[in-house]
């Protein structure tokens, strides 16, 4: 990315996109178990690999059906993004 005090006179506009990965009933107990460890546990333990491999695949899910739906749609949002841009000279 480049440093903003290299293009002074540019407009800088921040986007995120958020995609949703699991039924919300399952985020919680990995955010949970993820901040009791982080306090408390051992992350090198089989238990907190176990819980760290937990909380990647309620934001990350191994399934390249996801990952393949989060970069069409990436690509997408981009696109359009793009074409708006080029307009609005």
């Amino acid at each position: 990315m480049a440093r903003v005090d290299t293009l002074p006179k540019a407009e800088i506009i921040s986007s995120a996109l958020e995609f949703g990965s699991y039924p919300i009933e399952r985020v919680p107990g990995a955010l949970r178990a993820d901040n009791w460890f982080t306090h408390y546990g051992d992350f090198g333990s089989e238990l907190g690999r176990q819980f760290k491999q937990e909380i990647r695949e309620a934001f990350y899910p191994k399934s390249e059906i996801w990952k393949s739906k989060v970069l069409s749609r990436a690509d997408e949002v981009i696109r359009q993004v793009l074409s708006g841009l080029s307009s609005n000279n």
